[in-house]
Order: structure tokens, then C-alpha cells, then sequence
């Protein structure tokens, strides 16, 4: 368990936000770390990582819903559809996961693209099949594809690059499905802030995770911005209100996924992950913030 922060233990405040629990989670497993994308199914996440496998973990709750403890995990590789381990870096890089239909839908960096793998024991250790994926991500730069994805509750998903920017500098997404085809959008940017995740609240509004990290000063910043249900839709640029950031000397690191869920209490909380890179000076962290009443 850790605070919000270490040298203010009481503080509870995120911007709007408010600090409900904090974990640092650890194994003594060596390809533990690396979680890019999650999905909370019954009270256990299921997580993708950098280097393409699955985690599934149990998460541990009070009687209001608030998190204090994480369970043991389990844990495969993602394969190919042939039943082949992904080996090069190019193809391994898996960045989120959905559960639509009963199954799981997880997107890839590197090499660009969406696959749907059938559930198999609550877990994507199946063989997956090719969906089709927004035409203009064969222009995306390697690192920075389908970062934030999610399915909205009318069934369309909504996906934005972490990278592709619009000729006028927006973050570039698409709205639609592999079935009916992608329409293009675009996410207002803000200050140097990129989409790494992506989730609908119970009323239709959508939460945007944000990054901003500068390689020259290392200082890393997240924020969580909520943005209209109502205005989602094709040709749309897609700007909201900022709910709260995260910064040191608060518990941030290189958040990648966020799910938001209604807790036992009837509050909405958000859970956020981190991706520790598979660096030492990193940590994966799942953290639980509560939005305001109303």
C-alpha cells in the first residue's frame, strides 16, 4: 500500500478527484511489468503488457467499495494465430484490451493492428484472428498507435493515437468498428499531454488518461480529463474538463490504463494503472481515485 504522497499522508486531493487507495504491486516473476492496457472483469483485472503477455489478478475491496489488497496472478503469453509466441519487438508490443462479445480485443504498436482473441478461462490464451483496424494508423510513427481504446455503451469503440496528430495539431482518433468501418476525430491537445488511455463512465461521458513526460528534465505529469458523451461523434474534436493531475512528489509514474467502475458505496471511481517500462527506477502502480457526487 502507498499514500498519495509520502511526505503529506493525509492528503486526499487530486484536482477534483479524490485519493481513495494506492498500490505498488511486486512479483518474483521476471516478466512481470510492462501493463499498458486493462479491463476489470467481476472484481479481477486482465492486463496486457509491453513484452505481449496476460495477467490476471484478483482485487480485494471493503465493504465500500474501496481497494485494500491485490491477489495472486496468473499469467500466459499472447499468441499469434498460428499458436506461435510474438518475438520481435515490432510485433510483441501490446497496448489494451477490451472484452466485447465474450471475447478479448487487444491492440498492437509497432506493427499496427487490432486482434480478437476468445476467452479461455477468463483469459485471452487463445488463438486470435485479424479485425480491421483504421486505414490511417500505416502512417503511425512505431511507438505511437492505438494507445487509448474502449467500447462505448451504444457498441461503437473509440480509439486515439498516442502519436498521429491532425494537420492542425489535435491528437487524431476514429469512432466506429472493425465491422462497419472507422470514421475519423480528433482529441483537443494540451499543453504536451498524449492519450495512453481511455474509459466511459456510468452516464455516458468518457474519461481520457493523459501522459506528458519530458526526456530533457525527466519530470512526468498525468492528467484525467472528462469529456461529453453527447459529443462524440464523426468529424468531432473532442475537448473537456481537466478533473485532476498527478505529479511529484504525489504516486505517479507512466500511467497507461484507466477503467472506471461504480463502487460498492454508489460512487464512480477510476483505477489507474502504470507501465514500469520493465525499468528498475519504475514501478507498476494501480491506483484508485473517486470522482465528485453529481
Amino acid at each position: 500500500s502507498i499514500p498519495l504522497e509520502v511526505r503529506a499522508p493525509n492528503a486526499r486531493a487530486v484536482g477534483t478527484l479524490r485519493w481513495r487507495a494506492g498500490f505498488h504491486l511486486t512479483t518474483d516473476r521476471t516478466t512481470f511489468g510492462g501493463l499498458s492496457g486493462m479491463v476489470i472483469d467481476g472484481d479481477d483485472v486482465v492486463a496486457v503488457t509491453d513484452q505481449s503477455t496476460w495477467w490476471r489478478f484478483p482485487l480485494e475491496h471493503d465493504a465500500t467499495g474501496t481497494l485494500v489488497g491485490v491477489g495472486d496472478a496468473i499469467t500466459g503469453p499472447l499468441l499469434r494465430p498460428d499458436g506461435k509466441p510474438l518475438e520481435t519487438r515490432r510485433e510483441r508490443d501490446a497496448e489494451e484490451i477490451l472484452s466485447i462479445d465474450g471475447s478479448w480485443v487487444v491492440s498492437f504498436e509497432g506493427d499496427h493492428r487490432l486482434w480478437r482473441y476468445p476467452d479461455v478461462d477468463g483469459t485471452p490464451a487463445g488463438l486470435p484472428t485479424s479485425l480491421n483496424a483504421p486505414d490511417a494508423l500505416a502512417e503511425a510513427p512505431v511507438n505511437g498507435g492505438m494507445e487509448a481504446m474502449t467500447q462505448l455503451a451504444d457498441g461503437r469503440w473509440l480509439i486515439f493515437s498516442e502519436e498521429q496528430e491532425t494537420p492542425t495539431g489535435e491528437m487524431r482518433g476514429w469512432l466506429g468498428n472493425p465491422t462497419d468501418g472507422w470514421a475519423d476525430l480528433a482529441l483537443a491537445k494540451v499543453e504536451d499531454f498524449v492519450p495512453t488511455g481511455l474509459t466511459q463512465l456510468p452516464d455516458g461521458d468518457i474519461v481520457v488518461l493523459e501522459r506528458s513526460f519530458n526526456r530533457v528534465t525527466s519530470i512526468l505529469r498525468v492528467r484525467m480529463v472528462r469529456i461529453d458523451g453527447a459529443s462524440i461523434a464523426a468529424g468531432a474534436r473532442l475537448e473537456g474538463e481537466e478533473l485532476g493531475r498527478l505529479a511529484a512528489p504525489q504516486a505517479v509514474d507512466n500511467f497507461e490504463a484507466i477503467v472506471a467502475r461504480e463502487a460498492a458505496d454508489g460512487t464512480v471511481v477510476l483505477y489507474l494503472l502504470s507501465d514500469d517500462n520493465f525499468q528498475a527506477i519504475q514501478r507498476t502502480l494501480l491506483l484508485q481515485l473517486e470522482l465528485p457526487a453529481g
